[in-house]
């Protein structure tokens, strides 16, 4: 069980709320749990026209809470009750609306449990895979997707890991990182420098190619896919950020850069509209986060470290997310991180040449 000790838990540099009543909070924002949905209301003239059109599109047992950004008439419907762990930042362009009670998930409490019910649901691993890389999964829940480092594309079945299909990429292309969005498959590649975008349906030539000039080491998406941020390497920025319409397949670059916090940016995840994570494969550097200073995507996104998540100089960490209870972070001989309902997990064992699974079934409500 080496490789499950190799996941730490940072505990989150954001404000934890244990218990809080229902009405107003100024200067303060609420963050979206794992598990909430959220949606934006544009145009509304007050906070009373706002609730009354959140009323009209949703029960009030639908609604959590709504981030009200009223210098612009906006707000921010936070959906699916309740907020686990809830995490409150400081804003002074927001006033938060509660409409139940936030509360701690019971389970939180005790992460070594956590971790112990975790070490003790392994399932099956999948058969060989060389050298797998990040983890990915369908519309559909179904079909879980790695890329082996310089190889083909590998998709297995979600309950047992047995193999969907083993993909080779089109000729001569050398990638090594691979996300999935609504029935595609974006490729960082090494050769070609680009972002590589493939249809699920059609996985022999490229639908489009959009040219970074760099390695693409992570994508990550929000804002109902309106929005994608690109992490590369070894230009005066870390991140690319596009404008984009996965309808139209069009993807327009905006004029943002951010800074270089690592020789070697590794990974980058969404884990909602308000919080993007940074992890680099250098040792001593930190986690960074992202979160948006407007609701404009024209503005760019803060970006300052997460203080609690440097590592020694002997640790390297191949990526991070976070659930409703803490960070999960994976180190060294693992690569990749996927951690879905119940807390059900699946990690990309690098040296080890396969992919983990574990499903403990927990609720944490």
């Amino acid at each position: 069980m080496q490789y499950i000790i190799k996941i730490v838990l940072f505990v989150s540099t954001f404000t934890l709320i244990s218990t809080s009543s229902i009405g107003r909070v100024f200067n303060a924002r609420l963050l979206p749990g794992l598990r909430n949905s959220t949606l934006w209301l544009f145009n509304q003239s007050d906070v009373n026209t706002c609730l009354c059109r959140a009323l009209q599109l949703y029960s009030w047992q639908q609604i959590a809470a709504l981030n009200s950004f009223t210098y612009n008439s906006t707000f921010q419907l936070i959906l699916s009750p309740p907020v686990l762990a809830p995490n409150l930042i400081y804003d002074i362009n927001s006033i938060l609306i509660l409409l139940h009670p936030l509360t701690d998930a019971p389970c939180c409490s005790d992460l070594s449990w956590l971790l112990t019910r975790i070490q003790k649901s392994q399932k099956p691993s999948s058969d060989s895979v060389p050298l797998p890389t990040s983890l990915s999964i369908n519309s559909y829940n179904t079909l879980l997707s790695t890329l082996s480092y310089y190889g083909s594309l590998v998709r297995f079945y979600r309950n047992n890991l047995s193999l969907a299909g083993d993909y080779p990429l089109p000729t001569n292309y050398l990638c090594d990182i691979v996300s999935y969005r609504q029935g595609r498959f974006f490729l960082g590649c090494d050769i070609p420098s680009a972002l590589v975008i493939l249809d699920e349906s059609n996985l022999t030539s490229p639908m489009k190619l959009i040219n970074t000039t760099a390695y693409t080491s992570a994508v990550a998406f929000v804002r109902n896919d309106t929005m994608m941020f690109v992490r590369v390497q070894y230009l005066n920025t870390s991140i690319i950020v596009y404008d984009i319409n996965l309808t139209t397949n069009s993807y327009i670059p905006l004029n943002q850069t951010y800074p270089v916090t690592s020789l070697h940016g590794l990974s980058m995840n969404a884990i909602n509209d308000s919080l993007i994570l940074l992890s680099n494969w250098d040792p001593n550097v930190y986690v960074y986060a992202l979160t948006p200073s407007s609701n404009k995507s024209s503005d760019p996104w803060s970006m300052f470290p997460l203080n609690a998540t440097q590592i020694s100089s002997t640790e390297r960490i191949a990526e991070q997310i976070i659930d409703s209870c803490a960070s999960w972070t994976v180190f060294t001989t693992l690569d990749g991180i996927l951690l879905l309902d119940t807390y059900e997990l699946f990690l990309s064992d690098y040296d080890g040449n396969k992919i983990l699974h574990f499903n403990p079934n927990l609720q944490c409500t």
